[in-house]
């Protein structure tokens, strides 16, 4: 990883570890998933790097960079759900 990708790492880990519901989300995927999404999200690793690591086909590691980002998403939905409802936002 060269200075300028570092750099783009660094802000995007940051952005994620700013927000408690980002972190939250991040927490809540599994390893694999997790790992998937550190590597293809956050560092920006190729894919043939991605695979080499989890020791899996290009095809489950696109399918896993899918569903890593569809799962995350969704746990930053349920989560900021639920930090709402217990912060009294939801009108009661």
């Amino acid at each position: 990883m060269n200075y300028f990708e570092e750099e783009k790492y660094k802000k995007r880990l940051e952005i994620i570890l700013k927000n408690e519901i980002y972190t939250n989300a991040l927490r809540k995927l599994p390893k694999k998933e997790r790992s998937m999404f550190i590597m293809a999200i956050l560092r920006n690793d190729t894919l043939e790097y991605s695979c080499k690591i989890l020791n899996i086909s290009k095809k489950e590691a696109l399918e896993l960079e899918n569903n890593s980002i569809k799962h995350f998403l969704s746990n930053v939905k349920k989560l900021s759900t639920t930090n709402n409802e217990s912060s009294g936002l939801n009108g009661k």
